[in-house]
């Protein structure tokens, strides 16, 4: 199962479009980043499934991969948490992703 959201990239001053999916499968727990991610965007990992679980969603059981697309695009900002995390809400069930939406920002490990 697939979960696609828009988001961008900063490449100086202009907005490069980047796709955020996240797919889910059966297998031991493991959450996988893809898509050439700078240190800050590969820590988002640990932010927003510390968020999600804080704020009471339970965390896919299986295998995890995320992929920000284009792969030959540098990500290097933390601005993928919010795109990444409401993808994966989009993935246990929580809400259905809006076909038109962009999503940027960062997300808290607190209510």
């Amino acid at each position: 199962m697939l979960a696609r959201l828009n988001t961008f990239a900063l490449v100086g001053i202009d907005a490069v479009p980047v796709v955020a999916e996240v797919d889910t499968a059966v297998g031991l727990p493991k959450t996988v980043l893809v898509g050439l991610p700078e240190a800050a965007v590969r820590e988002s990992i640990h932010r927003v499934e510390r968020a999600m679980v804080n704020l009471g969603y339970k965390r896919h059981p299986g295998r995890t991969v995320i992929n920000l697309a284009p792969a030959e695009l540098k990500k290097d900002a933390g601005a993928y948490d919010s795109p990444i995390a409401i993808a994966r809400h989009g993935m246990v069930g929580v809400r259905n992703l809006p076909p038109r939406c962009v999503s940027l920002g960062g997300v808290s490990s607190t209510r």
